[in-house]
């Protein structure tokens, strides 16, 4: 709801719900922000791939990553596999290795990595069956974004009433 980051960065591309019916439950709104935040990081996905090459594996992490159904929604939106492992807090994981590795108690943030993660990610595989799903809602996003974009949509009612 703060506008839209990297490949975009609009700010005025706020968070918006489209087509809701009386028939819209609490748990669609939730899944909704759940599928509108993986789409917008499978933006960046595709830019990393362009420049570094295919990924297999996409590692998350954050509170929201505690949720089964968040992971499985990147893994299929991502269509790679997503590991989540215990430890969720990944910076304040890679800040203890990379000052392991500045003072030397470790050669690489290879060998850090290796020696300070023990346990074994839990692998979210993108289902056969949502691809259609999946499909669609990411060309409703672009469908969409790009109208109100291209319709100063963003613009017209970015100002506060």
């Amino acid at each position: 709801f703060e506008g839209s980051a990297a490949p975009f960065w609009n700010p005025g591309a706020k968070g918006i719900f489209f087509n809701l019916s009386l028939g819209t439950k609490r748990g669609d709104m939730i899944r909704a922000i759940m599928e509108g935040i993986a789409i917008e990081i499978n933006d960046n996905v595709s830019l990393i791939e362009i420049t570094s090459g295919k990924i297999s594996t996409v590692s998350v992490a954050g509170g929201m990553v505690r949720s089964d159904l968040f992971c499985q929604i990147q893994a299929d939106i991502y269509n790679k596999k997503v590991a989540r492992y215990k430890n969720s807090e990944a910076s304040s994981l890679g800040a203890a290795m990379i000052a392991a590795v500045t003072l030397g108690i470790y050669g690489s943030v290879e060998e850090a990595y290796h020696n300070m993660v023990s346990d074994r990610p839990r692998l979210f595989e993108p289902v056969p069956e949502n691809a259609e799903h999946t499909l669609k809602l990411l060309e409703r996003k672009h469908k969409l974004y790009n109208a109100l974009v291209g319709g100063n949509v963003y613009g017209s009612f970015g100002e506060r009433i």
